[in-house]
């Protein structure tokens, strides 16, 4: 079950170090590919995103009419076929967007030939439906949904555009105006973007994504991508035309190059899953060869070396591009085969389950009566069991085994320990995660150069201020 939430997450490497020192590294998976195949009356398919079930969406091209989107389970890829422009017999060019675990797609259908208007879309129950456009906006889009069918997108006119999570099939704007959301978590945190900076929405709060301090002035500042149970985003920065791959925690605030990612000569795509770990694509600025990568534990890997020596495919297939993976670190990709001289769709799988893992986080310092966020991400986890602070500020008991959050208030200062135990596959693991906490300060009472005055010493000080007032009456009486 998910618990009570607050955004939190750290750093991909922070996480890492998060285990304790008993806890190995888990070993890096090893993949087969297999093929999507492309329909009989079909040119090619372009993939965008997987769910934990394998599903795929995203579109398929033809030689004489508009693209349609696709759902790929079980095997077969099904046709979802397209939308018409609402009152006219013009058809759109379609495509998923993103996918839940119940297999709903969510993506938009557009004007194929200007590109003057879009529309949003669902896919439901076997059912493909518009979702309304904004009112004076021509352009909306439909790129994120959670498995509670929340859907997030965005419009956009010549002059103006705006996030938007869809209430009853309308997109509501949310957040910074100029920009569109790509995504959203469990918990209803949306990943977006805005004309000054990238954002995370959550309850009507929009935290900033800061810029990463090695761009002097990227432009847009932060593009998200993916957001992900602990509330890790992942995205991408302009910088001078290039653009550089980033990872950002909502709870330190703070923004890092993605681990060991070379900035790219074109818009990448950047996925991360429940258990932290991010696949992408570069294409490297000095050599401009196209990079597949997967990053674990604050490690890049070429996502080529990890193709099974068994795999048939692995002499003729050069994976060329990552687009998403999912929590059993199933990675969607496509690749080159010297074979045909043809590009395809693959789904990488893992030859073997992977190794249970978990990884807490948390600030490092926190005041008394302030809410502060335990983040954790987990693979492949049974069951995890959360054990520490001071047992009645809530952090206690089963949480869930899809990485989470926790918002958590202590009391009484002191140093804490945030532990989770997970078992799965390969065993019992643990992580902790350890917080100073210290005696909030009342606003205006600290000391030019002799510190700061806690509560209790105030109280002391106007007791004293007290007894002296009144013996000075005394006295004068």
């Amino acid at each position: 079950m998910f618990r009570t939430r607050h955004r939190s997450s750290t750093l991909v490497g922070a996480l890492a170090a998060c285990l304790p020192a008993s806890a190995a590294v888990p070993a890096l998976p090893s993949y087969i590919s297999n093929l999507i195949p492309v329909p009989a009356n079909a040119a090619s398919l372009v993939p965008t995103a997987i769910n934990n079930q394998g599903q795929v969406t995203g579109s398929i091209l033809f030689a004489n009419q508009p693209a349609h989107a696709f759902l790929y389970s079980q095997g077969t890829v099904g046709d979802l076929g397209t939308l018409y422009y609402p009152g006219t017999t013009i058809q759109g060019a379609a495509s998923g967007s993103a996918i839940n675990n119940a297999g709903d797609v969510v993506g938009t259908y557009t004007d194929p030939i200007s590109q003057s208007w879009s529309y949003g879309f669902a896919y439901h129950a076997g059912r493909v439906t518009t979702l309304a456009g904004a009112s004076g906006f021509t352009n909306c889009t439909a790129t994120g949904v959670n498995d509670m069918e929340r859907i997030v997108g965005g419009c956009s006119t010549l002059d103006s555009a705006f996030a938007a999570v869809y209430a009853s099939g309308v997109p509501q704007p949310v957040g910074p105006t100029g920009g569109s959301a790509s995504a959203v978590n469990h918990y209803g945190q949306v990943a977006a973007s805005g004309t000054a900076s990238g954002f995370v929405y959550e309850n009507g709060v929009v935290t900033t994504i800061p810029a990463l301090a090695t761009i002097a002035a990227p432009a847009p500042p932060a593009t998200p991508t993916a957001v992900n149970n602990a509330g890790q985003v992942v995205g991408w920065e302009s910088d001078n035309g290039n653009f550089a791959a980033f990872f950002y925690s909502t709870s330190t605030g703070t923004t890092q190059a993605l681990s060991e990612v070379p900035e790219s000569t074109v818009q990448p795509s950047i996925s991360i899953n429940n258990a932290g770990q991010v696949v992408g694509s570069t294409t490297a600025v000095n050599s401009g060869i196209a990079l597949p990568y997967f990053v674990a534990n604050g490690t890049m890997t070429n996502i080529n070396a990890l193709i099974s020596p068994d795999d048939p495919n692995r002499t003729f297939v050069t994976i060329t591009n990552a687009y998403a993976i999912n929590d059993s670190g199933s990675i969607l990709a496509t690749g080159f085969d010297s074979r045909t001289q043809v590009s395809g769709v693959y789904v990488l799988t893992p030859t073997a389950p992977l190794s249970t893992a978990v990884s807490v986080a948390a600030p490092s310092a926190a005041v008394t009566g302030t809410a502060f966020t335990v983040a954790w991400t987990d693979q492949n986890a049974a069951s995890c069991q959360a054990t520490g602070g001071s047992g009645n500020d809530g952090w206690a008991g089963e949480v869930s085994t899809s990485g989470g959050q926790q918002s958590v208030t202590e009391s009484a200062a002191g140093n804490y320990a945030f532990t989770l135990a997970c078992t799965g596959n390969s065993g019992a693991v643990n992580s902790t995660a350890k917080v100073a906490v210290t005696t909030s300060v009342m606003p205006g009472l600290s000391g030019g150069g002799g510190g700061s005055l806690d509560l209790r010493t105030l109280v002391v000080l106007l007791a004293l201020s007290s007894l002296r007032a009144l013996r000075a009456r005394r006295a004068i009486a």
